[in-house]
């Protein structure tokens, strides 16, 4: 028998959740930070702005599509 391996595991790891957990939370805040930023914001607000964005997806990845932990 050819057994595929299932999409969602068996268990999910606390760990796994709570990666997601706080990459979403990251993603979702740092949108909504990202509505209200004027043109008179300095580079470095808006750089890292950007980089607490790709933070949090990268966070939320790993919860996701990461080994289990």
């Amino acid at each position: 028998m050819n057994r595929r391996n299932p999409i969602w595991p068996v268990t999910v790891s606390p760990v796994r959740i709570g990666l997601c957990v706080v990459g979403l939370t990251l993603v979702v805040v740092q949108f909504i930070y990202g509505l209200n930023i004027t043109p008179d914001y300095m580079p470095g607000q808006v750089m890292f702005h950007i980089a607490m964005l790709a933070l949090g997806a990268i966070v939320f990845v790993a919860g996701m599509w990461g080994p289990s932990l």
